[in-house]
């Protein structure tokens, strides 16, 4: 091996206990690592928090301070307000290796709470000892970096200074860099082989046979000695791997720094920054679409993120990409939340406003379509309804107050059943007259044409309850209507505490004109609803009325049937 000149020799064992069945395989192991000067026997950092979990109490052999204080980066206390890991105890090689190392450092790699090996202490505190990573100290060997030559800046950077040339480590807080992996069992730049093909290559060309692998390949190389067969207790998980040998890791992280391959994290505010932007516009989204479209579209927001990010961490920039994700299910989940409270709460004032006026039919195309509704009041053309019983005074007048109640009960529940079966809107009651409207709130095209045969419908029904009331020996009532087309105002009308939804105007008085004038049993109708009704009413010209607020006379008509 000595021949072919590797720069250093890393092992990934820890030789913590001596051979006690062949005390010489020690002795023969420690006088050729002195002998070729460039073995590096690694020990195991036991953090202060594990110490305290798993109860130890001191270093299993003792610490040889002078091979600390040779491999120390700096005095600890030149960084007070430093995050470093603090380490409580040292698992040391037997004394027999530690007094010949030519390097040492630890090889600890601390996984994330997943379990995910992404990031590797570089140095960690121990007393006032900044120790580093072995594979840490492996590429400042090799890079020739003396400590002088190293500037520590905890959550930025480790600068290292080799003649012109500046190493910047991109660091945490606790000086952990995060591990360039490079997605493959087999790491690029790093060159794999068994331990025994490398022995037996060697023996080979001492017999002047063939050797296995090319030793050449070794000349002026770091190589890392480690355990790699599955089912060993030295593998874990990478973001590529569910298990890959730890002595690999180290290898790359040597690589990493010597060939200046870092992952460079963009700082917390960019994160913020990012966080901000997408949830801004995973919220515009929800907002201005319906749940299962914005659902597909954040789906798709959170892919074009991962898309971008991807192409970043192939140009080695690492951004943010839990966070964001659960930014856009955070904004998603908290808008579409509170639009399904805010709707029902609307679909609850609606059915509570428009139940006592319009068919349940009605009132559900109002919930699937509440724009269709103007409660601030807006200008429609509309038809509108007006009846009245006529003698309704002198009748109650003749009966009792039950009998009273019983008929006219009776009476407007018909009227109201055909007002709703004709999608009508029954505006109000005013003592015995009944008041409706057809055109509002929710659109008909042709409302005066529903809103006359509704009226007729409710001349025939009362012509039925006549019938009824006098085999009965009740009181007969004649009903006089009218109805009226044109523009009018249509809101919901009222003070702050009280308001209902109706329509005022010229021409809702015009129709309550015609109902007045209207005889028992008459149903009058104004010129305007005469145009748009005239293909299905058969009617009777009557004489132009005098209305009051109208200079000329209005020209009205009488429906004596439908066509």
């Amino acid at each position: 091996m000595i021949s072919y000149s590797p720069h250093s020799i890393i092992l990934d064992i820890l030789f913590t206990e001596p051979d006690e069945e062949n005390s010489g395989d020690d002795e023969l192991l420690a006088g050729q690592s002195s002998l070729m000067g460039n073995v590096y026997f690694p020990f195991y950092c036991i953090p202060e928090t594990t110490a305290e979990a798993r109860g130890y109490k001191k270093e299993l052999h003792p610490v040889n301070e002078q091979l600390i204080k040779n491999i120390s980066l700096g005095n600890a206390a030149d960084f007070k307000n430093a995050c470093f890991i603090n380490v409580k105890h040292l698992v040391m090689p037997i004394p027999r290796f530690s007094l010949t190392v030519s390097g040492s450092g630890y090889v600890n790699a601390i996984p994330d709470s997943d379990g995910i090996t992404r990031r590797i202490p570089l140095i960690m505190r121990y007393r006032d000892y900044l120790v580093p990573n072995v594979a840490f100290y492996a590429a400042l060997d090799y890079l020739g970096v003396k400590k002088e030559d190293i500037i520590i800046k905890p959550g930025k950077y480790i600068v290292l200074k080799i003649e012109e040339r500046i190493i910047k480590i991109p660091v945490d807080k606790k000086c952990q860099m995060l591990i360039n992996h490079s997605g493959e069992f087999k790491p690029k730049n790093i060159n794999m082989a068994s331990f025994v093909s490398v022995i037996g290559s060697h023996d080979a060309i001492l017999s002047g046979g063939t050797p296995q692998i090319d030793l050449k390949n070794l000349k002026n190389k770091i190589m890392f000695v480690g355990l790699t067969a599955t089912g060993t207790s030295d593998l874990r998980p990478t973001p590529f791997t569910p298990l890959f040998p730890m002595v690999g890791v180290l290898a790359t992280v040597t690589s990493n720094i010597i060939e200046e391959n870092f992952l460079k994290p963009v700082s917390v505010w960019i994160n913020y920054l990012i966080i901000i932007i997408v949830s801004l516009i995973a919220s515009v989204i929800t907002i201005k679409f319906k749940a299962i479209p914005s659902a597909l579209l954040n789906i798709f927001l959170v892919l074009v993120y991962f898309f971008i990010s991807f192409l970043l961490f192939k140009k080695n920039c690492v951004v943010s990409t839990f966070y964001p994700f659960e930014a856009v299910i955070f904004s998603y989940a908290a808008i579409t939340i509170y639009s399904f409270t805010r709707e029902e709460k609307e679909k609850k004032v609606i059915r509570g406003m428009f139940q006592r006026y319009v068919s349940s039919q009605v009132v559900d195309v109002l919930l699937s379509h509440p724009e269709q509704i103007s409660l601030g009041g807006e200008r429609k053309r509309l038809t509108v309804f007006f009846s009245d019983i006529r003698g309704f005074t002198s009748m109650s007048e003749k009966l009792s107050p039950e009998e009273v109640v019983s008929i006219l009960n009776e009476y407007l529940t018909e009227m109201i059943d055909i007002i709703f079966k004709y999608n009508g809107t029954l505006d109000k009651f005013i003592g015995d007259a009944v008041m409706a409207v057809w055109g509002a709130p929710v659109e008909q095209k042709k409302h005066a044409e529903l809103a006359t045969t509704a009226a007729w419908a409710m001349k025939e029904k009362i012509h039925e309850l006549q019938e009824k009331w006098e085999r009965e020996g009740k009181e007969k009532i004649r009903v006089g209507m009218g109805i009226n087309t044109g523009d009018v105002v249509v809101g919901n009308m009222g003070s702050d505490q009280f308001a209902d939804y109706t329509v005022i105007g010229d021409n809702v008085n015009l129709a309550a004109r015609l109902e007045e004038n209207a005889k028992g049993g008459q149903l009058i109708i104004s010129e305007s609803t005469y145009e748009e009704v005239k293909d299905i009413v058969e009617v009777k010209k009557l004489e132009a009325l005098k209305v009051k607020g109208k200079e000329k006379p209005v020209q009205v008509y009488e429906v004596t049937g439908l066509l």
